[in-house]
């Protein structure tokens, strides 16, 4: 059983794994991995969220969205970014059949 630390002030729920994680995460290439992938969901046009199905926008897009407002801000710590990159992967797994191949593959370099 994981051990839940807290809930950081973005949203994201922290556990003791994670804080292990970060301290051993390529802190730089995981922010560059998640970029991408917000990159490519959020900042191209309306197409992509439009064609998931309802379940996959409110799953996936909200934490995604989440994440994303995390890294425009800043302030964030390494756990911080494990965190959020955790949620991310977690939450895309159910609909990795509705993304292209590229995103599934940067997906997959997330953290579990």
């Amino acid at each position: 059983m994981m051990d839940f630390l807290e809930i950081n002030k973005f949203g994201f729920g922290v556990y003791a794994d994670q804080v292990v994680a970060a301290e051993s995460e390529d802190v730089a290439d995981l922010l560059r991995t998640l970029e991408a992938i917000a990159a490519m969901v959020l900042a191209e046009d309306e197409l992509f969220v439009d064609s998931l199905s309802d379940d996959a926008v409110a799953g996936f897009i909200v934490p995604l969205q989440m994440a994303n407002v995390m890294l425009r801000r800043g302030g964030y710590s390494a756990v911080d970014l494990v965190a959020a990159s955790g949620v991310v992967r977690y939450t895309a797994q159910r609909y990795l059949l509705e993304f292209p191949a590229d995103l599934v593959e940067l997906l997959q370099r997330l953290p579990r």
